[in-house]
């Protein structure tokens, strides 16, 4: 993908009130609507100023602290000379006491080799040294302990001077890092009636991210291997029932003596991971506070085979590398530095980067860069603010580095072909890749439960989690890790609502798999009848018929039927007991899946049920009935049946053997049932959910 970024800077004032007040204090950041020396100059190997100290330097503010927000305050006597510079809007001070405030922290990078020049000029222009990384090539300042930690106008000059002359890179706020509080939805509705060939977890049937990036498809094909993906977030569960077996283990420290550094990376005992924000070895610390990494890892590589617990992760043999840097309070961006070094040197191969926020960093972008040089992806969330990433760029995202992977966020189609980008998520034509399910997506979190979470935060690891599953085919493991990245975009599925929204105007899909498996005469599907209904609701009055397929097949063949659309009804507490059935009487049950609806709560179910069926004519059949006299309102949806010939060795799946007709229903059989137009898009924008304005995780959902 080619990027072209504009990055753009404007320096928005903003006022905080609080009992008492330090004057002439204001709040300011980055808006990325004005010019600025950002990755162009740091590109071309010059010394880079963040704009919030361009605009402290050209004023002759002092940078004071941060807010809750991770605001940078200044403090300055007059301050129209601050509200005068172009790129600075303004309205009222901030009234933040002194001891209510973070204390200023800068970040500032240096070449290779300079680092101790670099740390004896801040120490003679009064910096006081917090910390230096020679393998992050940088070191954190603060002003004067005596002043109170303030970086006075001066110590800004000698930044852009001395400092700079003496080896620096670069200098800017050591930017907050954050996620919101994802939302919960819904609550989960236990599927019954899985199959040999797809895994055995009770919620299987709530993953309708897994299928619709036809993760079903290549789970038959692919031989899973333990490809490392660190979870570069909060802390994980390890101990989860659907995660303890697949977390990654330090086998050094974990076989070595406890309280010693055994394989001399300085840390002691990172036996499953570190955890950078407390600097210790304990990566799950709280329920409410490692919920976000423990989805995310679990929508990786939740396991399967484990009692039918729970859910399943896209590679259920993959190893997770908890590495964590945010907690309640969010993160630094120097920890975020550091978890992406750690995860590189400890062998991880993708790095799954749920988070975002904070301004450009080149000390940041080095450390994705030199990801980059030793071979390894870093995945990306967009975004969730609805927002043009082209126009105003979202870090780490917009980092433009070969290796990253920037995703947006779709919402559950109702029709096959249907995605949409999520309301809330980031898009870009040329700075987002691809797409992948974020809305209501059902994963693990703390106190061995799952919730379902809305946000580009769920999505990213979808695209980690196919990675790590590509690895396991044999004909990628040859493959560098930018062809893979490569042949990942190449087979995205186009989907029209995607035009203009990413790069490659569509959405994760891994179903090549099963292409690429057919080669080496291991089998695979093909999708031989499907049919969709439109939007506009649709009423069953006790029992009906929602959709049917004929099929004809030329050979016997394991058959997965997948259905889905969207159900209302008009009585609280009715029972929906929902079937799949053949003509052919193979299946010796109907698969039924039992699911509570509330009057007026809209729920989007996806079911799939596999069997095998002989050669001739079928007719597939997906009905309802109610346990009361109410009326099940219908949105909507699509009925498929996908394929795999029994005992072929080799499907051509240009040249289809198998022949099929499809036939759906345009009413309903009953003749009880009618039908009545409706809005759908009408009742989304009734229904949906407000997340709190964060840069990471945003949700709109359809209860």
């Amino acid at each position: 993908m080619s990027r072209s970024i504009l990055f753009s800077v404007a320096i928005v004032v903003s006022s905080l009130s609080t009992a008492s007040s330090e004057e002439n204090v204001f709040a300011v950041k980055v808006d990325k609507k004005a010019k600025s020396n950002g990755p162009a100059a740091a590109n071309a190997d010059r010394f880079y100023l963040a704009p919030e100290l361009m605009a402290a330097q050209s004023s002759g503010a002092e940078m004071v602290g941060f807010n809750e927000e991770g605001q940078v305050l200044m403090r300055i006597d007059e301050p129209a000379k601050l509200f005068a510079q172009p790129m600075i809007q303004a309205t009222e001070k901030s009234e933040i006491p002194f001891e209510k405030m973070d204390k200023p922290r800068l970040l500032i990078g240096f070449k290779s080799g300079q680092g101790d020049a670099v740390e004896a000029a801040l120490k003679t222009a009064g910096f006081e040294i917090l910390k230096k990384s020679e393998r992050g090539k940088y070191i954190v300042v603060a002003g004067e302990k005596e002043k109170n930690g303030i970086i006075s106008p001066s110590m800004i000059k000698a930044i852009s001077k001395e400092i700079k002359e003496s080896g620096a890179q670069s200098a800017t706020p050591n930017y907050r890092l954050s996620i919101p509080e994802p939302n919960r939805p819904r609550p989960i509705r236990p599927g019954v009636g899985t199959t040999s060939t797809l895994p055995n977890d009770e919620f299987l049937n709530e993953l309708w991210g897994l299928r619709n990036c036809n993760a079903t498809m290549a789970w038959k094909s692919v031989t899973m291997s333990p490809v490392v993906v660190a979870v570069i977030d909060t802390g994980t569960q390890i101990d989860h029932p659907d995660l303890i077996d697949n977390i990654w283990i330090n086998e050094r420290e974990a076989n070595g003596t406890s309280g010693e550094d055994d394989d001399g990376n300085g840390l002691v005992d990172d036996i499953n991971g570190w955890d950078f924000l407390e600097d210790n070895n304990t990566v799950f610390d709280h329920p409410s506070v490692d919920s976000h990494g423990t989805h995310v890892a679990g929508t990786i590589g939740a396991l399967t085979d484990n009692g039918g617990f729970g859910v399943v992760g896209m590679n259920w043999s993959v190893k997770i590398m908890p590495v964590k840097f945010l907690g309640q309070g969010g993160g630094s961006l120097e920890d975020a530095i550091d978890a992406i070094y750690y995860a590189v040197d400890q062998g991880a191969t993708i790095l799954n980067n749920s988070w975002g926020g904070g301004g450009y960093s080149p000390v940041l972008e080095n450390a994705i860069k030199d990801a980059n040089d030793r071979g390894v992806l870093f995945v990306a969330a967009a975004g969730n603010e609805n927002n043009n990433n082209d126009a105003n760029p979202s870090y780490p995202a917009s980092y433009d580095v070969p290796n990253v992977i920037s995703v947006a966020s779709i919402d559950e189609p109702i029709n096959a072909g249907g995605e949409l980008r999520s309301g809330f998520s980031n898009y870009g034509a040329t700075s987002v890749d691809l797409a992948a399910p974020g809305g209501n997506i059902l994963s693990c979190i703390p106190n061995d439960t799952h919730a379902f979470y809305n946000g580009t935060s769920m999505a990213t690891p979808h695209v980690s989690g196919a990675l790590a599953l590509m690895r396991g085919s044999s004909e990628h493991q040859g493959l560098s890790h930018l062809d893979l990245r490569q042949r990942l975009l190449d087979n995205a599925r186009p989907a029209e609502g995607l035009k203009n929204i990413c790069a490659t105007g569509s959405t994760l899909d891994v179903g090549f798999l099963c292409n690429a498996c057919d080669e080496q005469g291991v089998g695979g599907e093909t999708v031989i009848a499907s049919k969709t209904f439109p939007p506009g609701s649709t009423t069953i009055s006790g029992n009906g018929t929602i959709a049917e397929l004929e099929i004809e097949l030329a050979e016997p063949s394991q058959v997965v039927v997948q259905a889905s659309t969207s159900l209302s009804s008009s009585v609280d507490d009715t029972l929906v007991d929902l079937s799949l059935s053949s003509s052919s009487g193979n299946w010796s049950d109907a698969y039924r899946y039992q699911t509570l609806s509330r009057m007026g709560d809209w729920s989007n179910i996806a079911i799939s049920h596999g069997t095998l069926l002989p050669a001739g004519k079928h007719r597939i059949t997906w009905t309802a009935s109610l346990n009361n006299s109410s009326d099940l309102n219908v949105d909507g949806g699509s009925l498929s049946v996908i394929a795999h010939p029994a005992g072929s060795a080799n499907l051509n799946r240009g040249a289809n053997q198998l022949r099929a007709t499809a036939a759906l229903r345009s009413r309903f059989a009953n003749p009880n049932v009618s039908s009545r137009a409706g809005s759908r898009e009408s009742r989304v924008m009734r229904t949906r959910g407000q997340m709190e304005r964060m840069p990471q995780i945003q949700g709109s959902r359809r209860p």
